[in-house]
């Protein structure tokens, strides 16, 4: 991506300019802090426009963060991120994705990270990492199957949330009730004591 200053860069509505901030989780979330840059000054630097299921790997700071581009980002310009694009016939982006995504991946990059107080990646470190690539057959079967662990894993997710949630609201109703009185808790042995407790 572009390095330089931009100061004066930004504008209000433009292309839009994805930065580190902006890759979190394997994901480019673009709505937590938006930047735009003229359309003629990204016309001018091609080589950081993005295309579909670019990995954009974080350069400073998040070390180990990988996003990739969907078509809501094709056409958009980005800051000090590298981007990595594969070879189709050798190797899928979305195998190269999950694989930096993976604990493995993670701490390859944070391997090759430099300096101190600002860890770094330095382009010419991450383009000679070697990496496991199987043959295209199994690296499709090793995609769908990481994703649909990673969908059971949300559900799941999803579900723990909600009962955390309902089990804080019970305990606050169960609070609320032995303070007002609503049932006698230095005689209560443990049993039926959510009995007139609202749910």
């Amino acid at each position: 991506g572009y390095v330089g200053p931009t100061r004066d860069l930004f504008v209000d509505d433009g292309v839009p300019y994805l930065q580190s901030l902006h890759v979190k989780n394997g994901r480019i979330d673009f709505a937590r802090r938006p930047y735009f840059v003229p359309p003629e000054w990204a016309a001018a630097r091609p080589r950081i426009s993005l295309s579909h299921e670019d990995l954009l790997i974080v350069q400073t700071g998040g070390i180990g963060e990988v996003g990739i581009i969907d078509d809501n980002f094709v056409g958009a310009s980005c800051h000090a991120l590298l981007i990595a694009r594969t070879r189709r016939d050798l190797l899928l982006p979305t195998y190269l994705w999950h694989a930096f995504r993976s604990h493995w991946g993670r701490h390859a990059l944070l391997r090759e990270q430099t300096g101190a107080l600002h860890p770094h990646l330095e382009a010419g470190n991450v383009r000679f990492m070697k990496l496991p690539v199987p043959s295209l057959d199994t690296q499709e079967r090793i995609v769908a199957r990481t994703e649909a662990v990673a969908r059971d894993t949300q559900v799941i997710h999803t579900s723990l949330v909600r009962r955390l949630a309902l089990q804080a609201e019970r305990r606050q109703a169960l609070i609320t009730a032995a303070v007002t009185g609503q049932f006698d808790v230095s005689t209560a042995s443990g049993r039926n004591v959510t009995d007139g407790v609202p749910t």
